[in-house]
């Protein structure tokens, strides 16, 4: 496996060093090996006609557009370290698989691998260029994958924040102790606590940005004015913004972890005693997804957009951590038949939407959106059951 070292350059607006580079389509398949397949969970692969045209000009020896890749910003000073030596680039280039994510060329990647896997051999001096992004800056990569690439093509938000997760997931874990971010391939349920699917956390960030709950809006131009709000915003505002998301999901996965194992103890402590909704035959579906009520899609999206909306006076903000805190603190302490999120009235009120004039899932996040933004008003000093209702209005 060889590689040949074009050019360097910097995105001065970004300080973002840029690799060129040239290998043949046998090396470059090898490079990435099946770790491409990591981003199908996100981005389909498209049956669009023109790529079996693409598919047969390649087999004639077409030169391809360049393919962009990005070093998953945790391996990103090994190759910082020898950006100046090419020689050495080279040979630590060549040692980034399975540390590498395809930012821009994944279609055209799934049809290098398909006709490789057909058995046709390519001309050993057919070539592709490479744009290798090496990115140590966490506010630097949000911009440039939020804010750039919606310059330069048309690429949804939430799969340039998907793409932003892939980059940083390994850092993520390694900073929340006992985090555990699974993918749609890695095939996996939740068992455990603190174990997040990686979409429901793509979709809490971008509620978080967009302070919105409602980030798979069917009315696109409400949703391009709140998504050009974000546009706007600077690497410095995008860098702080996404630190600030990151302390409360400290907070999250803490939350997460004391009330899987408050409701699971309340199921185990004593079926007939202490019946959750006075009627045992729904009690143990209720009380399993009671424990895993903070994974759940909604309460993600509309904790997180609560949040943001209510931290936009920034004096809040530390005072919102010592409540969420103390709510930690309050589960980890209400006795084992208790309902310290006050569950009980939630579902009750759910039940109470009418699905024939109301779509459930929306009035349900708008529930959960007013709940939770009342109880950060009140500084944790009401009851969640009060908040639903309150929600509910």
């Amino acid at each position: 496996m060889e590689i040949k070292v074009l050019g360097k350059a910097i995105d001065y607006r970004t300080s973002s060093p840029v690799v060129y580079a040239q290998m043949t389509i046998n090396d470059y398949l090898e490079l990435i090996n099946d770790d491409f397949d990591d981003f199908r969970f996100q981005r389909k692969r498209t049956n669009y006609s023109p790529y079996q045209r693409m598919k047969d000009d390649i087999k004639a020896g077409a030169l391809l557009p360049p393919i962009t890749l990005a070093i998953k910003s945790e391996f990103t000073g090994e190759v910082l370290s020898v950006l100046e030596e090419d020689s050495q680039l080279e040979r630590v280039l060549l040692q980034q698989s399975g540390k590498i994510n395809i930012l821009d060329g994944l279609q055209r990647t799934y049809i290098l691998k398909d006709i490789q896997d057909e058995g046709f051999h390519f001309n050993p001096k057919q070539t592709i260029l490479l744009e290798f992004w090496v990115e140590k800056e966490i506010k630097h990569l949000i911009y440039r994958l939020i804010v750039l690439n919606a310059g330069q093509k048309k690429m949804s938000m939430r799969h340039q924040i998907e793409l932003l997760f892939l980059n940083i997931k390994e850092s993520l874990e390694k900073e929340i102790p006992h985090l555990i971010i699974h993918t749609q391939k890695d095939s996996t349920r939740r068992n455990i606590p603190k174990k997040f699917a990686l979409d429901r956390l793509v979709m809490g960030y971008q509620s978080f940005l967009l302070k919105n709950t409602e980030v798979k809006r069917s009315n696109i131009v409400a949703q391009e004015m709140l998504e050009n709000n974000v546009l706007d915003s600077t690497a410095d505002e995008l860098g702080e913004g996404f630190e600030e998301f990151k302390r409360f999901l400290k907070i999250y996965v803490a939350l997460d972890d004391a009330t899987y194992k408050h409701y699971a103890e309340y199921w185990d402590i004593d079926k007939e005693r202490y019946s959750f909704f006075n009627d045992p035959g729904d009690d143990e579906s209720i009380l399993t997804n009671s424990k895993h009520w903070f994974a759940s899609e909604n309460v993600m999206i509309c904790f997180f957009a609560a949040i943001s909306k209510y931290i936009s006076n920034p004096e809040r903000e530390d005072i919102l951590v010592k409540t969420l805190e103390a709510l930690v603190h309050r589960i980890q302490q209400s006795p084992s038949h208790s309902d310290p999120l006050g569950l009980y009235v939630l579902y009750k009120v759910q039940e109470g939407i009418d699905p024939r004039k109301q779509s459930v899932d929306y009035q349900t996040r708008q529930i959960l959106f007013y709940g939770f933004l009342e109880f950060f008003k009140m500084d944790g000093a009401v009851e969640f059951t009060e908040c639903w209702q309150r929600g509910a209005l």
